[in-house]
């Protein structure tokens, strides 16, 4: 991505790249914990979606570079006319009863979330309490936790 695009966008005037050394792809660190000197994006979204005045809110990765316009209309007026549709997104994954996590080299069951690619939420999903982060839940057996990625714990509250 970055040798496809960064070329492109230094030339650009208005566009300053900045790469800290903590964040190149050879010195990303490989605990989940560990996300440099930035704050999360679940963090940024509990303070701030708080302070949007608005009957929508949406998040959008920084990386997510495919959306076609016309789809954000027809997912409004999918949440307009649907009084008990709170979200929706663009891509979505079940729950996965087995999934081998590399960062613990253990198993788990990582549970479906609708991903935080692109997805718009009506206001009222803000009155939840849970908060946007990674969640997990310890278990005994071959399965050694429960884990809900990004927005998931959120999503299923």
């Amino acid at each position: 991505m970055k040798k496809r695009y960064f070329p492109r966008w230094r030339k650009c005037s208005f566009v300053e790249i900045v790469e800290p050394e903590g964040q190149t792809d050879q010195n990303k660190p490989t605990d989940r914990r560990l996300e440099g000197p930035f704050e999360r994006c679940d963090t940024i979204w509990d303070r701030e979606l708080r302070k949007i005045d608005k009957p929508y809110y949406a998040t959008v990765d920084a990386d997510f570079e495919i959306l076609d316009g016309r789809f954000v209309p027809v997912m409004l007026a999918q949440l307009d006319s649907n009084p008990n549709l709170v979200a929706m997104a663009t891509d979505y994954s079940p729950a996965v009863p087995e999934h081998y996590d590399s960062y613990s080299d253990q198993i788990i069951r990582l549970n479906q979330r609708w991903h935080t690619w692109f997805c718009i939420y009506k206001r009222e999903t803000l009155q939840c309490q849970i908060p946007h982060a990674y969640h997990e839940e310890v278990r005994s057996g071959a399965v050694r936790r429960e884990a809900w990625d990004t927005t998931g714990y959120f999503q299923k509250h």
